[in-house]
């Protein structure tokens, strides 16, 4: 018995064509501007005000930072300016005081960056932002503090003389200060 139905011959199916990507719209085309709520205006204002203050103050402090020997050594001055017998004059690891000025230094410059671009993120966004350049301040305060800190620690002498000093407050009291004009 012969089969009486015959399937047609298939014809294959031309190859498709990928379609061209879709163009982004072109770089001379305007953008649209950020719309401003304008009861933010005196947030922003304050924002930028704090901001270049932030600024002036990391700038600032890169002459105390990169000669962290003197500054360390300012701080052993102010001890003996308060008590005679604080028997200490200068910092003695120059090298470890210089990598503690670098790290102060990055870590101020990179908490700056990080507290300006969250503040225009903020901005941007029509959100209040005043609050973000203090909080900036708060934690490059904090970790200004504990980098001097560890590098006082890193001293026995200083924490010896700390020692001694503390002893002597807790038995006579603080030292008497001359009267300044």
């Amino acid at each position: 018995m012969s089969d009486s139905k015959t399937t047609p011959p298939v014809k294959p199916t031309p190859p498709v064509k990928p379609t061209p990507p879709v163009k982004p719209a072109q770089s001379g085309a305007p953008k649209t501007p950020i719309e401003r709520d304008p009861a933010l205006r005196t947030d922003r204002f304050i924002t930028w005000v704090m901001l270049g203050f932030a600024v002036i103050q990391v700038l600032g402090s890169l002459s105390q930072y990169s000669n962290m020997v003197q500054t360390l050594s300012a701080v052993y001055q102010q001890f003996v300016a308060i008590d005679p017998e604080f028997d200490l004059a200068r910092y003695p690891d120059a090298a470890f005081a210089t990598l503690i000025g670098q790290i102060t230094m990055t870590l101020d410059a990179g908490i700056l960056g990080f507290t300006a671009w969250w503040a225009i993120t903020r901005m941007n966004a029509n959100r209040r932002a005043f609050w973000v350049p203090i909080v900036g301040w708060l934690v490059s305060t904090f970790a200004s503090v504990m980098l001097l800190t560890v590098a006082l620690n890193h001293d026995p002498a200083f924490i010896a003389e700390l020692t001694a000093f503390t002893q002597r407050v807790a038995e006579n009291g603080l030292p008497a200060f001359p009267a300044s004009n």
